[in-house]
C-alpha cells in the first residue's frame, strides 16, 4: 500500500474515532450533570462559600430523591406490566400504585422544596434577578424551539 492511501486511511479513521467520542459526550450520569450544573451556577452567580454549601446541598437532596425514586418506580414497573398483561385492567390496584408514587412524591416535594429556598434565600437580590432572568430566557427559548407543538402554547 502506498504511504499516501495508509495516512488517508488513519486520518479517516482518526477523524471517525472523534466524531463519534465527542457525539457521545452528552450521555454522562445524572451525577456529572448534577455537578456541571452546580459548576456553571456557581460561576454565573459567583456564589460565595456558604451558597455554593447549599447549593450542593440541594444537589444531593436532589439526586438522593431522584435515585430512590427510580428505585422504587423501577421495583414497580412489573406490576404495572402484569396489570397491562391482563384482559382488562384491575383499576383499583392501577389506582393503588400509582396513589404509592403520588404519596412518595409528595412526602419528597416539602424536603426538596425547603432546601431550595434555604438556598434562593442566601442569594443576594441582584443573583436572584439572574436567576429569574435565566428562568425567563430558558421558557423563550423552548417555546422558539417547538416544545409549544406538544403543549399548546403560544
Amino acid at each position: 500500500m502506498k504511504r499516501l492511501t495508509k495516512i488517508s486511511i488513519i486520518g479517516a479513521g482518526a477523524l471517525v474515532l472523534i466524531g463519534t467520542l465527542s457525539g457521545c459526550s452528552h450521555f454522562r450520569t445524572p451525577e456529572d450533570r448534577a455537578q456541571k450544573m452546580v459548576e456553571r451556577v456557581t460561576d454565573k452567580l459567583e456564589l460565595t462559600e456558604v451558597q455554593q454549601g447549599k447549593l450542593e446541598t440541594f444537589k444531593d437532596k436532589m439526586m438522593t430523591s431522584r435515585k430512590n425514586m427510580k428505585q422504587r418506580f423501577g421495583e414497580s414497573k412489573e406490576e404495572f406490566k402484569a396489570l397491562f398483561d391482563a384482559s382488562t385492567i384491575d383499576q383499583k390496584q392501577t389506582l393503588s400504585l400509582v396513589s404509592s408514587h403520588t404519596q412518595y412524591m409528595n412526602e419528597q416535594a416539602p424536603v426538596i422544596i425547603a432546601t431550595f429556598a434555604n438556598f434562593y434565600d442566601s442569594l443576594d437580590l441582584k443573583q436572584q434577578a439572574d436567576i429569574r432572568e435565566f428562568m425567563s430566557d430558558y421558557d423563550e427559548h423552548n417555546c422558539r424551539w417547538g416544545s409549544h407543538r406538544f403543549f399548546g402554547h403560544n
